[in-house]
């Protein structure tokens, strides 16, 4: 049971480490930028990013307001998809913003939401 938690935890620190170096690349910072802006040195940064050690809470919300991001957007675009079903238009795209989706879904704001 032990080994299947840790396999578990490592997949999510996983998930948030590529939901971050995305946002990296996206916006053009650099480990040092990041890490500065989180109080990190270069091995701590390196480690989180590379998800060799999780990213906590205060970083997570540091990094939301860095990238100007919602904080649930470090757990990737399947993060609701266990909570939120819905049948797409034949006339068009699902058009569905996220506080739609939190409402579809009866889940609290996003402020603090973590698996």
């Amino acid at each position: 049971m032990e080994t299947m938690r840790k396999l578990v935890v490592s997949e999510h620190r996983e998930k948030v480490a590529e939901e971050v170096r995305a946002l990296m690349g996206r916006h053009r910072v650099s480990q040092k930028a990041l890490g500065i802006a989180l109080g990190l040195g270069q091995s701590g940064i390196s480690d989180r990013v590379n998800g060799k050690v999780p990213f906590d809470v205060d970083e997570l919300y540091a990094m939301a307001e860095f990238f100007d991001v919602p904080v649930v957007t470090f757990f990737g675009s399947s993060f609701l998809s266990g909570y939120v079903t819905a049948v797409p238009d034949p006339e068009g795209p699902l058009q569905l913003s996220l506080d739609d989706a939190l409402d579809a879904a009866k889940l609290p704001s996003p402020t603090l939401c973590l698996i």
